[in-house]
């Protein structure tokens, strides 16, 4: 899974430290949160196509 976050020169030489914005790091940040909590409690709303035996 990647998430884009529409940041110039990611994955480069140009991908330094100083160029990331805090609000778009938070935000990524809340999406992973959330995602990793649904899928720990509400495991039966998540399928997989690669052959979830659940």
């Amino acid at each position: 899974m990647g998430i884009g976050a529409g940041m110039a020169g990611y994955h480069s030489p140009a991908d330094t430290p100083d160029r990331v914005d805090p609000h778009t790091l938070k935000a990524i940040a809340r999406l992973v949160v959330a995602t990793v909590g649904l899928a720990a409690f509400v495991p039966g709303t998540l399928s997989s196509p690669i052959g979830d035996k659940r």
